[in-house]
Formats: structure tokens, C-alpha cells, sequence
């Protein structure tokens, strides 16, 4: 699934030839192409391997677009997505295995993602998008919208009722993803 987001990724920043195919499970000659070129556009080693510079530079456009779209502020997408796998859209949880993709999308937790939405990054920036907005609009904080992504929304709501502690699980969170 991550190389077609790759690839898909890829055609929504405009780069794309005729016979290009990102629905194909394998890289391939022209998306190799392809990637040398985005590589060389935007001042990264143009080798047409995807690490996480690239990787990085290749999904900010989709990621600014939904903190645009989701009135998310401060980078916190950006940076959450950053803490969580690197911009990998290929990551397995090191802690959870259960946790999947680019956004770690825990599969016990949300059991309505399937594997290939959660390895879809155009899904998987999407869906975290709209989960740190719901989790504003339910507690009017955005420090706590983030530490929810990683203790849940009650977890959030007692670290706000307690004064928003630095040393607790979502204290160290936040300031983990701010300083991303």
C-alpha cells in the first residue's frame, strides 16, 4: 500500500507522465523517474529512494492542505505525523503493532480502518486531520486535541482538569510533537 500512496502522492504534486500507473504494488522505472525529479525540485538528494527527507517533502503539500481545510494551527498536524512515524507511510508501531501507517492508526482502537486505509497516506493525513479536530471541538484545546491522539480524549480531558502537568503521559507528548 505505500508505494502506491508514493505514487499517488507523486500525481497530486504534480508529477506524473503518460502510462503512469500509481494504482501498480511496485515502484517501477517511471515513478523512479519521477521521484529523481520531485528529489531534484525541491533541493533533496535526487538518488529515487523515498526516505524520510523525501518522504517528508512529498506529503507536506496534502498535510498543509488539511490543516488549511481542519483550521489546525501551529504545524500540529505536520508535527504529530512527523513524531508518529516520520512520515513513513509504511510504519508499523515499534511500542503497538496494531499501530499502522503514517498516522499509526491503531487497528484495536479503530477497528473501522482497514489495513489499506490506514497504509493510505492521502486517507491516513485525512483521517488524523479530522480527529485532532474533533478532538478540539470537543475540548476547546488544541495542546489537548493533540495529547488525545496519543491518551484519548478522556486521557486529554483529566491532563486539562489537572492543570495540563509536563511530566504526565500527555504533558511529555505535546512536548514531544511541539518540539518536532
Amino acid at each position: 500500500y505505500a508505494i502506491q500512496g508514493i505514487k499517488t502522492e507523486l500525481e497530486y504534486c504534480g508529477y506524473s507522465v503518460k502510462g503512469f500507473r500509481p494504482a501498480a504494488a511496485f515502484i517501477g522505472s517511471q515513478a523512479t523517474t519521477l521521484i529523481k525529479k520531485f528529489q531534484s525540485d525541491h533541493g533533496l538528494e535526487s538518488d529515487g529512494i523515498v526516505g524520510p527527507k523525501t518522504s517528508r517533502a512529498l506529503f507536506t503539500t496534502r498535510v498543509a492542505a488539511n490543516e488549511t481545510n481542519y483550521d489546525i494551527p501551529d504545524l500540529w498536524l505536520e508535527k504529530l505525523l512527523a513524531l508518529e512515524s516520520g512520515y513513513d507511510p509504511a510504519a508499523i508501531g515499534q511500542a503497538d503493532p496494531r499501530d499502522r501507517g503514517m498516522a499509526q492508526i491503531n487497528s484495536h482502537f479503530h477497528p473501522d480502518v482497514s489495513d489499506a486505509e490506514a497504509f493510505n497516506p492521502a486517507f491516513a493525513i485525512v483521517w488524523a486531520a479530522n480527529y485532532l479536530a474533533s478532538a478540539y471541538k470537543t475540548l476547546k484545546d488544541w495542546e489537548a486535541a493533540v495529547a488525545s491522539y496519543n491518551v484519548g480524549v478522556g486521557g486529554a480531558t483529566e491532563w486539562l482538569r489537572e492543570g495540563k502537568p509536563a511530566d504526565s503521559t500527555a504533558g511529555k507528548y505535546v512536548a514531544y510533537v511541539q518540539g518536532m
